[in-house]
């Protein structure tokens, strides 16, 4: 009986733990993919990243949505992706993980050069303690920014403070040196 309320404990905490950041950003690479293949007019595609570990699955995006892809590094292409930035942010104050993708496509269309760019923003809240267990140390790109929220005591009360305590500390001592 204690086994199966174990069991059912540790299925429930890995069904509602937050994906890994490698993992939202994969999940995003095929959201790209996607969103771009309506805007490629010819098969022929060149990749660029300057995230080199995601240049393949960005190419295995693309054929798993149509085989006839083919990736190349000619000039001759219809197509090019390029994967820009990668951004992690976690927010302190309300535990909020924002994870945004922005690929830029240039595809060949009746002999014309047509820019998109593709954003993919992924939000979710975590707890700010296990940001160790969704950052891959492996992937740098899988790292974020922890963004602290500055408080009142932070923007004005503190410098009031500050420069108070200091006109009275200077105050005092010209008064009880002249006196």
């Amino acid at each position: 009986m204690k086994l199966l309320i174990l069991i059912i404990f540790g299925s429930y905490s890995l069904v509602f733990a937050s994906p890994t950041n490698l993992e939202v950003i994969i999940n995003s690479i095929d959201s790209i993919a996607i969103k771009s293949e309506p805007m490629i007019f010819k098969k022929s595609i060149k990749i660029q990243s300057e995230f080199q570990e995601l240049v393949d699955r960005i190419e295995s995006s693309y054929k798993n949505l149509d085989s006839n892809y083919v990736v190349t590094n000619s000039n001759q292409y219809g197509a090019s992706i390029s994967l820009d930035s990668i951004q992690i942010n976690y927010n302190e104050s309300d535990g909020t993980r924002t994870i945004k993708l922005i690929a830029n496509l240039q595809s060949l269309a009746d002999d014309n050069i047509v820019s998109y760019q593709i954003p993919v923003l992924y939000s979710d809240t975590i707890e700010i303690e296990n940001i160790s267990r969704i950052e891959d140390e492996s992937f740098p790109f899988t790292k974020g920014n922890l963004l602290e929220e500055s408080s009142i005591w932070d923007d004005v009360l503190e410098p009031v403070v500050f420069v108070g305590s200091s006109a009275i500390i200077i105050y005092l001592l010209f008064t009880v040196r002249s006196g």
